[in-house]
């Protein structure tokens, strides 16, 4: 039986999502900022472009001065995440009733296997049709993909990477010369600009040159790497659409700060919300750590911040933000912060076993309690005061690797053109 592999890719994703929302912001150059600046000269980051914006210059993870100077008219506006998840839940939903393998890898992209569910390749171009259209219909005529059809997840988001807005490419046996041949080695899937010197070291300059060339002298220069590049190229799958999300290796998250300061009274309520949000994730998979990293980026040199091992298990957030405060806030500042991060790490499923000190139960109890609270009731609705502050300083944000859960059973409707 052929294997059949779609990878969906939404198209400029977020600036979409809000050109959908507001129509007066459609057709136009539009960016998309994690925060706008509150004085003619701020500046900030733009983390996502219109098709509009890119085609006059601006990129995403421009900064905002940048991005005027080369379109002065460009139209900025606050990302709001609640609205991104929302769309993704219902464009998940759509490929739900498609195939019960549905990988969401990123919040805008997933990739589905369909083997079995169809017979052959060309069968599943059309389904990717259709599923564009139901899109377009169900979710918003505003929003728009590419897919990649081909037997392999490599080769499928090659298919979406190199096809165009809006369009649907299958990649086959009898066409992946020709496709390889109008790109570059860089434009594939995980071959960036360092592998890309190493490879061209050997001789190998194009992604057709990477198929033809010996496997196994390119295991002796490159070591593993190197049969699996040789492998993706030529059609062999190295690993399967996952359906249930692997266990994480660490949990954090980051923020680039609005304001550089070095003032503790504005940046600690920042880190107590970037530790309840890390927190939060480490519960809701019961799951807890024994590392913790936290890191302040400077703006002149380099930033302060290390790692340790915790002496005890971090499951509450002031566990998690007493043991970053100490890594971070132990003496002043020696320049203004630029930014925050902090994660766990050595992460372990908790222990199931009750303490006998109420010490060490309370606490676990009062999270869990206010995490209820806030699932139920929307997040902060329960916070501490050492976030307090931080509602105009600490936006929501979301990621793009941050993906959604999606229905676990088999789809009730499979919709299989003739």
């Amino acid at each position: 039986m052929q294997k059949v592999i779609l990878h969906i890719d939404m198209n400029s994703y977020f600036a979409s999502v809000e050109q959908q929302a507001n129509p007066f912001l459609r057709g136009k150059p539009l960016g998309v900022c994690a925060y706008l600046p509150k004085t003619k000269n701020g500046n900030g980051c733009i983390i996502a472009s219109s098709m509009e914006a890119k085609k006059v210059g601006v990129k995403t993870g421009m900064r905002i001065s940048d991005a005027k100077k080369i379109y002065p008219g460009i139209i900025l506006v606050q990302n709001e995440p609640s609205k991104y998840r929302s769309t993704t839940e219902k464009i998940f939903s759509i490929l739900a009733q498609y195939t019960d393998r549905v990988e969401p890898y990123s919040i805008d992209e997933a990739f589905l296997d369909m083997t079995g569910w169809v017979r052959e390749l060309p069968q599943a171009e059309l389904l990717a049709r259709q599923i564009q259209r139901r899109i377009k219909t169900e979710v918003g005529d505003w929003l728009q993909c590419s897919v990649g059809v081909s037997s392999t997840r490599f080769l499928a988001k090659f298919g979406s990477d190199v096809a165009p807005k809006g369009g649907v490419l299958m990649v086959t046996p009898d066409t992946v010369a020709a496709i390889f041949s109008r790109v570059r080695i860089t434009d594939a899937w995980g071959i960036k600009h360092k592998t890309a010197w190493r490879l061209w070291r050997l001789g190998i300059a194009t992604l057709n040159d990477l198929r033809r060339y010996p496997v196994a002298n390119l295991i002796a220069c490159l070591g593993k790497p190197g049969y699996y590049l040789w492998a993706n190229v030529n059609g062999v799958e190295l690993s399967d659409v996952a359906t249930t999300p692997a266990a994480p290796k660490s949990i954090g998250h980051s923020y680039c700060l609005p304001k550089r300061t070095d003032d503790p009274a504005y940046l600690r309520p920042i880190l107590a919300k970037l530790c309840e949000r890390t927190g939060r994730r480490l519960r809701s998979q019961n799951l807890e750590a024994r590392g913790i990293f936290a890191y302040c980026g400077l703006q002149h040199g380099h930033g302060r911040g290390g790692s340790k091992r915790a002496a005890e298990p971090l499951f509450t957030t002031p566990d998690i933000l007493r043991a970053a405060n100490a890594l971070l806030f132990s003496r002043p500042l020696p320049d203004a912060a630029t930014q925050l991060a902090v994660s766990v790490t050595d992460l372990q499923p908790t222990s199931g076993q009750q303490s006998l000190f109420d010490d060490i139960l309370k606490p676990k109890l009062l999270a869990a309690a206010a995490d209820r609270l806030n699932d139920k009731y929307g997040e902060s609705t329960i916070a501490s005061g050492a976030m307090w502050g931080t509602t105009d300083n600490a936006h929501d944000r979301v990621g793009y690797r941050k993906t959604i859960s999606i229905p676990a059973s088999p789809p009730t409707t499979v919709y299989i053109p003739e």
